[in-house]
């Protein structure tokens, strides 16, 4: 019986000679050459367009009919909403690097006041400042532990004086009941400042600066500063964010590390009741 399927015969291949290689190779050059050059005018056009900042985008909002003038003025209000708008990204961006660097860095950290040192570390070099401190003090306001980072040229802040200690602790008390922070971008004049203001000056010579508390439920515990001392800054507001999240970070570790203790406490206890 005869198969209802025939096979289809194989076609042989072909295999071109010396005239058809010669061929096939002049042509690959020849495309290897446009792509080459092809790549080489991408190029020429792509770097001019990535040094390009819209902040050269500006149109000249004086010359031309009052048409044009209207145009390029709306043009201009386009570019800054654009510059804000990547200024805004860019500034989020490394808002969530360096916090998410900095709580892996207390996570790390063997006890809190080694996490104090990382988060001063971080926030200096993070935020280019000249010099940050951090605090935490006991129920009646005394420091308990401390750390802080300078620039070399800057020398270190010693023992904080007594009469500063009660300013600073009634001032963190405020600020973590207001839900609230201080913020200067410049040194205020003498007479403008108040007496706890003026010792904090005097201890830190501090030109700009950034208060964030640290607390845990209704009660402060310490403070982290964030200092410019060569000269005033205007603060960015994720600047002032990134303190912030960062003091919470601090006031975690300790309930944290708060929490270990008693639980080692009371596994000694138990362990002397065996």
């Amino acid at each position: 019986v005869e198969h209802p399927f025939k096979v289809a015969p194989r076609r042989p291949e072909i295999v071109p000679g010396a005239r058809g290689l010669d061929r096939l190779k002049r042509r690959t050059r020849r495309e290897q050459r446009f792509i080459e050059r092809r790549d080489e005018i991408a190029r020429a056009f792509r770097q001019p367009l990535q040094e390009l900042r819209f902040e050269d985008l500006r149109a000249r909002e004086d010359d031309g009919s009052l048409d044009t003038r209207s145009l390029a003025h709306e043009f201009n209000v386009l570019v800054d909403r654009q510059v804000a708008f990547q200024r805004t990204q860019a500034n989020g961006l490394r808002l969530h690097e360096l916090t998410a660097t900095i709580e892996q860095g207390i996570r790390l950290a063997a006890n809190t006041h080694e996490a104090l040192e990382v988060i001063c570390n971080a926030l200096a070099e993070g935020l280019g400042a000249d010099r940050v401190f951090a605090y935490t003090h006991d129920v009646n306001e005394e420091p308990v532990l401390t750390a802080q980072w300078h620039l070399p040229d800057l020398p270190p802040l010693g023992d904080l004086p007594d009469e500063l200690v009660d300013g600073l602790g009634t001032l963190a008390d405020e600020l973590w009941q207001s839900a609230s922070f201080l913020v200067s971008h410049e040194r205020p004049a003498p007479e403008a400042q108040l007496e706890r203001s003026k010792m904090f000056y005097r201890y830190t010579d501090a030109q700009a600066g950034i208060a964030v508390p640290i607390g845990i439920g209704d009660q402060a515990i310490g403070m982290v500063f964030v200092v410019m001392v060569q000269a005033p800054r205007d603060w960015e507001e994720f600047e002032i964010v990134t303190v912030q999240r960062v003091a919470t970070f601090v006031a975690r570790s300790i309930v944290e590390d708060i929490y270990r203790a008693q639980q080692s406490e009371h596994i000694d206890r138990l362990i002397r009741l065996d």
